[in-house]
C-alpha cells in the first residue's frame, strides 16, 4: 500500500512540475507577444521574401531570405485579416515585413509590426508595441 501512495506523489510532483514549466513558458511568450515586450532593447528589422509556412492562429510566418528561413512572430488572427479586408499571406507568396528583434531570458524572437503584401502595408502592432487586435482603438486599419 506504502509503495502505491509513494508513486501517487511522485507523479503527482512531474505533472505539478510539467504545468510550472508550461505556465512560465506560456507567460514568457504572452508578455513578448502581447507587447509587454516595450520594454525590452529591440533591434528594428525588414526583410523581403518568399512565405514558407503559415502559423495557425496568428502564431506567425516563415520566409525564405539569402542566409536561410527566418521565423516571425505575430501576424495576427484570422478576424483582424478579416476585418481589413485582406488575405493573410500564402505560401510561395512575396512579402515584406517589418518589425524588432527581442532577446528574452537569451531567446531571440522576431516580432511583426507590419507586412507588406502586393504593395499594401497591413499593420500589426501600434506606437506602443501592442497587437492592434488587442487595442481596437487604436489606429487598426489598412494603409497603403
Amino acid at each position: 500500500m506504502m509503495v502505491g501512495r509513494k508513486m501517487f506523489v511522485v507523479k503527482l510532483a512531474v505533472l505539478v512540475l510539467c504545468l510550472a514549466a508550461a505556465t512560465a513558458w506560456s507567460g514568457e511568450r504572452s508578455r513578448i507577444l502581447d507587447g509587454s515586450c516595450s520594454t525590452l532593447e529591440k533591434t528594428p528589422f525588414t526583410y523581403t521574401g518568399d512565405v514558407v509556412t503559415v502559423g495557425i492562429l496568428g502564431e506567425g510566418l516563415e520566409i525564405a531570405l539569402a542566409e536561410g528561413n527566418v521565423t516571425f512572430f505575430g501576424l495576427g488572427p484570422d478576424w483582424y485579416w478579416e476585418t481589413l479586408g485582406v488575405d493573410k499571406p500564402v505560401v510561395g507568396e512575396t512579402v515584406t515585413v517589418e518589425g524588432f528583434t527581442v532577446s528574452y531570458n537569451g531567446v531571440d524572437r522576431n516580432i511583426l509590426t507590419a507586412v507588406v503584401i502586393e504593395g499594401e502595408m497591413v499593420p500589426l502592432r501600434g506606437d506602443d508595441d501592442r497587437p492592434l487586435w488587442r487595442n481596437p482603438g487604436s489606429g487598426m486599419g489598412f494603409q497603403e
